[in-house]
């Protein structure tokens, strides 16, 4: 089943308007204490699901075509009057995965159309309360899965002479769950790997591993997830686990990982595999995909190539040398011959005569 949420890429500031000629900066925070502005404008207020239960956010279980009412408290801390806008709008996630909320100007297709608030603008003095209430009102021909947008506090603000408007906003998550049997599904995308130089031909290396993981099922899922190393032949095999956070149906992130340990072998092949998993528990088909890089070992290589650098000169020295003995260049000096001395080889038990001297005539 395809996701009902389609991917929309996540926008914490949004500039510009050809109509109007004037730029915005929007921000979201998520939350349920107070938010503080910067103490010279004296802007402080704290927003928390209403009625008597203690909750950090909105969460229900609901079918299709399901209504339920709730309520939004928010208070103003500050020292001063304050105006605000509440509205619901649909969640999206941010590069890494985070979830966001779509600007106020970009139109929500599920939870935040699915809100309506009763006071849309409230203005509440320094340490008034008001809780404003809202109807959910799912729709009936809605899939079932997990739906995610958030409930928003939002304060305008345009600065004196200034083309910029500041909208500050503070917003509480909600959480849909529509019944029926949801798919749970993580994929695994895009994996890269690189390796970082090292000048130490005794230590390992680092490789970074980076890859994209999409929720293309309808619920909200998480899980544990492996990166698998390996040289040529399988040589130096590595595996490490770490733990997925929770993405939204819809969502994609961007997951970066550092791996310690790598010996490079000029070949290094990379595998990433997922055993992604429901809020609730329930599993979901594995998902792996895997890459090669380069590992090049310029450290071993470096010194190699100094020994045998320093081999072939050691060879060559010692080849100078021999040659300079065989030709009796050695030293310098010339050889001059020892005559012989004749060897006396007399019978054994015999003595040997004495040479005769010559005798001279007369």
């Amino acid at each position: 089943m395809h996701s009902p949420h389609p991917p929309k890429i996540s926008r914490v500031a949004r500039w510009g308007s050809a109509l109007v000629a004037t730029m915005a900066l929007s921000a979201v925070s998520f939350t349920g204490v107070a938010a503080h502005a910067a103490p010279a404008d004296e802007l402080s207020w704290s927003i928390k699901p209403g009625g008597a239960a203690s909750r950090t956010n909105f969460s229900y279980e609901l079918e299709p075509g399901d209504k339920r009412k709730d309520s939004f408290e928010v208070t103003n801390l500050g020292a001063k009057d304050i105006s605000l806008s509440v509205y619901a709008a649909d969640g999206i996630t941010s590069g890494s995965g985070a979830l966001d909320l779509l600007p106020a100007d970009e139109p929500s297709t599920v939870v935040g159309a699915w809100v309506k608030v009763d006071q849309p603008q409230i203005t509440l003095s320094p340490g008034e309360t008001e809780n404003v209430d809202f109807t959910l009102a799912v729709p009936k021909n809605t899939e079932p899965g997990d739906y995610v947008g958030g409930l928003i506090s939002s304060y305008v603000e345009a600065s004196g002479g200034s083309t910029v408007v500041v909208d500050r906003r503070l917003a509480t998550r909600m959480n849909v769950r529509v019944g029926g049997e949801g798919t749970v599904a993580l994929q695994v995308q895009d994996p890269t790997v690189a390796t970082t130089p090292a000048w130490n031909p005794f230590a390992p290396v680092a490789a970074t591993v980076s890859f994209t993981l999409n929720n293309t099922g309808t619920v909200r899922a998480r899980g544990p997830y492996s990166i698998t190393t390996q040289g040529p032949f399988g040589i130096g095999t590595t595996t490490q686990s770490f733990a997925a956070d929770e993405l939204i149906p819809g969502g994609n992130a961007t997951v970066v990982q550092r791996i310690e340990g790598i010996w490079p072998l000029f070949s290094l092949g990379t595998k990433v595999s997922i055993a992604p998993e429901g809020i609730d528990g329930s599993p979901g088909e594995p998902s792996t995909a895997a890459t090669s890089g380069w590992a090049v070992p310029w450290a071993q290589l470096v010194l190699l190539l100094v020994l045998v650098v320093v081999a072939v000169a050691v060879g060559l020295r010692r080849g100078r040398d021999y040659d300079e003995d065989e030709d009796g260049d050695g030293d310098g000096v010339d050889e001059v011959p020892v005559p012989r001395t004749p060897v006396d080889t007399a019978p054994s038990g015999r003595r040997a005569a004495a040479p005769r001297e010559p005798v001279e005539g007369n």
